[in-house]
């Protein structure tokens, strides 16, 4: 993910605020994005990449971890990088800052410490030359021993929906260790990137060796248009299991655009509608011949 900022030869970059690659969100204002083949002798290009587009972590409780990402300079200009943890306190940056000469690579530590279970959700923020971009995070902690495990997918076909729509996740529960019929319970939770929890469920069945299923949920209808974390946390006797997806919500299209920017359902409807004109003219058509030929 590249993000290119120029200014004129011997001055700062237009306007002010920062900008964030496609899906990273954040920032705003004026910062002009430009393709490196369309420099000008001596234009400033400050330009970086980071080596992930989102950070997802299982932990232990009690553990402690170390997870590494990359910045690298693509411009033509020293940078000078800071990077932050935001919204999630179980998250730090061992270095804060550091100067990014052209064309270095600078490792981004972040220490992480599981002290309490369950899910936890954030953005790692990396700020240079006046770009920002915005890295999602999601750490679950878990308990040790466990005697269950639990997996939540997301069909890649739901992984962005409007606010309108239905998210559907594929559930899979499965025993780590012999214990026969055991009852649990599953907390169903999404939260935001900000750590807020937007809506949470929970329900309680029976398991014998393993169990997979459907689960739908119904979003609220003044969610707000960005990306979330759905977690699924496996309560039993003993302890607990984690699993968790990231999805995006986008702005809920009026029908009309809908069907406007499907060409398949467009020209469906154009053939529906010649089809009813068709089978509406043809037996006024015999009559229209007779009164024509009679006009003759």
């Amino acid at each position: 993910m590249i993000i290119a900022v120029a200014s004129a030869p011997g001055g700062e970059q237009p306007g002010g605020g920062g900008v964030s690659a496609a899906g990273g969100g954040g920032g705003g204002g004026g910062i002009a994005q430009q393709n490196v083949s369309k420099l000008k002798e001596g234009e400033k290009l400050r330009n970086f990449e980071v080596s992930k587009d989102q950070i997802k972590e299982r932990l232990l409780l009690g553990e402690g971890k170390k997870l590494t990402f990359s910045v690298t300079n693509k411009g033509n200009v020293d940078l000078s990088v800071d990077v932050s943890a935001r919204n999630i306190g179980i998250v730090s940056v061992e270095k804060n800052s550091f100067d990014l000469g052209i064309g270095a690579t600078e490792p981004v530590t972040l220490l992480i410490i599981a002290e309490t279970p369950g899910v936890f959700t954030g953005e790692i923020v990396v700020k240079a030359g006046g770009i920002q971009k915005l890295i999602p995070i999601i750490i679950e902690v878990e308990t040790a021993n466990a005697l269950f495990d639990i997996g939540l997918d997301i069909p890649a076909a739901n992984r962005v929906l409007s606010q309108e729509d239905e998210l559907i996740t594929q559930i899979n529960l499965f025993e780590v260790a012999r214990v026969g019929i055991l009852d649990v319970t599953v907390n169903y939770i999404i939260k935001d990137l900000k750590d807020n929890i937007i809506m949470q469920e929970s329900e309680t069945f029976a398991v014998d060796r393993q169990k997979q299923y459907v689960k739908k949920f119904k979003l609220p209808a003044d969610i707000a248009p960005g990306k979330y974390v759905v977690a699924a946390e496996l309560v039993y006797e003993s302890g607990v299991a984690i699993s968790s997806s990231l999805f995006e919500v986008v702005k809920a299209q009026k029908a009309i655009d809908k069907i406007l920017g499907n060409k398949k359902l467009l020209y469906s409807l154009l053939l529906i509608l010649l089809g009813m004109i068709y089978l509406f003219a043809m037996p006024l058509l015999p009559i229209k011949i007779k009164q024509f030929k009679r006009f003759k």
